[in-house]
C-alpha cells in the first residue's frame, strides 16, 4: 500500500511539535524500530486478532466498545478462554454501556475461567447516572510486543453487515503494531482498567 502524497519521513526522527501532539492526545513518546501492518477489513483484523491471542504466551488485554454474544463473540471468548488454560493472564475491559445487548452473564461466564472482566463506567448514582463518559477505545495488547488497534469492534457486523448480508459489512480500519509502541497501547489500557470497576 502507498500513501498519495507520501508522508515526509525525517532522518532526524519526530518534529518536537509533532512529539507534543502526540503526547497531548495519546501520553504516549514517538517510538521507532516499529512495523506496522493496516489491516482494512473485519474478517481481516479479526484473524489478525485470533492469531495474536492465540500465540500469546503471557499477557493479553483487550478494551472494547462493543463485544456481541454472537458467532463472532463467541469465537472470541473461546480464544481467551483457551489463552487463559494455558497460562495466559487475560484481562477484558468492556464499556458498560457499548456491550449492550450482550447480557452481563455472557462476561460473568468469562470470569468463572478466570477471565478478569470489568465494565467501563457503569450506571450509577452519579452526573447523568453514569452514563457519560463512554470508552470507545478499541485495543489488543500481547506480551507488551504487539497489539493491534483500529475502529473494529467485536461482532458480525464487520463480517455480514446488520442484517446477514442485507447491507454491505461495517467498513473500519485497523493497524497491527510490533515493537515498542505496543507498550504504549498496554500503558494507555492499564489507565482505563484503573478507572473501571468490576
Amino acid at each position: 500500500m502507498t500513501l498519495s502524497p507520501p508522508l515526509p519521513v525525517s532522518r532526524d526522527g519526530p518534529r518536537p511539535s509533532f512529539s507534543r501532539a502526540l503526547w497531548r492526545i495519546a501520553s504516549a513518546d514517538v517510538s521507532c524500530g516499529n512495523t506496522v501492518e493496516l489491516l482494512t477489513d473485519g474478517p481481516g483484523t479479526f484473524e489478525a486478532m485470533l492469531t495474536l491471542i492465540d500465540e500469546a504466551r503471557e499477557t493479553l488485554d483487550f478494551e472494547g466498545y462493543i463485544f456481541r454474544r454472537d458467532e463472532m463473540g463467541e469465537r472470541f471468548a473461546r480464544a481467551f478462554v483457551a489463552a487463559a488454560e494455558r497460562g495466559v493472564r487475560v484481562r477484558i475491559l468492556v464499556d458498560w454501556f457499548g456491550r449492550l445487548p450482550t447480557p452481563w452473564s455472557f462476561f460473568r461466564r468469562l470470569r468463572r475461567e478466570n477471565l478478569d472482566v470489568r465494565a467501563f463506567n457503569p450506571p450509577g448514582f452519579r452526573a447523568w447516572f453514569g452514563l457519560l463518559p463512554r470508552d470507545h477505545r478499541k485495543v489488543l495488547v500481547a506480551d507488551d510486543r504487539c497489539g493491534i488497534t483500529g475502529g473494529i469492534g467485536i461482532g458480525l457486523e464487520w463480517t455480514y453487515g446488520m442484517f446477514r448480508r442485507r447491507r454491505s459489512p461495517w467498513r473500519d480500519t485497523a493497524v497491527r503494531i510490533d515493537g515498542d509502541a505496543a507498550k504504549d497501547l498496554r500503558e494507555a489500557f492499564e489507565r482505563m482498567w484503573a478507572r473501571a470497576r468490576g
